[in-house]
């Protein structure tokens, strides 16, 4: 299981060598693949070759590709991340729409009130006003709350 979080953010090139990811650039850098639980491609000048993106997969390694404005754009996830993973997704598949609708909630309102702690202290009337939409979500999020708290 991987602890770190790579980013990558100047022009170089990515490979895939001996278990370990390659960073070549000015200087040459070897990460352990063993260590990595996410990596980021924040800028646009990177290439990497098909190897790397395949062992990055078999060890379940996500990679988050970002734009030239380092917002991130897309992710590369594996098909297979467990050997139970069809089990789960077609026990999820059966759950009632009752339960799917308090998942959901629970979900929307976690997504808020992180929303609301980063406000806290740049702005404590947003604060206050996404710790409202929080309370106000329902079952589905039918109100919208996430999208009204996103805009706050």
């Amino acid at each position: 299981m991987g602890f770190r979080i790579v980013s990558i953010k100047n022009r170089c090139k990515l490979e895939y060598s001996l278990n370990y990811l390659v960073v070549r650039s000015e200087k040459e850098t070897k990460i352990c693949i063993d260590e990595i639980a996410v990596l980021i491609v924040a800028s646009t000048e990177v290439s990497l070759t098909a190897s790397l993106l395949s062992a990055l997969m078999n060890k379940n390694i996500s990679v988050i590709f970002c734009d030239a404005k380092y917002n991130p754009q897309s992710q590369l996830l594996p098909f297979y991340g467990t050997i139970d993973t069809y089990k789960k997704i077609f026990f999820q598949i059966r759950w009632d729409n009752t339960l799917k609708g308090e998942i959901w909630k629970s979900i929307i309102q976690k997504k808020i009130e992180n929303q609301a702690k980063n406000l806290f202290e740049i702005n404590e009337e947003a604060h206050n006003k996404l710790i409202t939409y929080k309370d106000e979500v329902e079952i589905h999020d039918n109100t919208n709350r996430e999208g009204h708290s996103a805009k706050v």
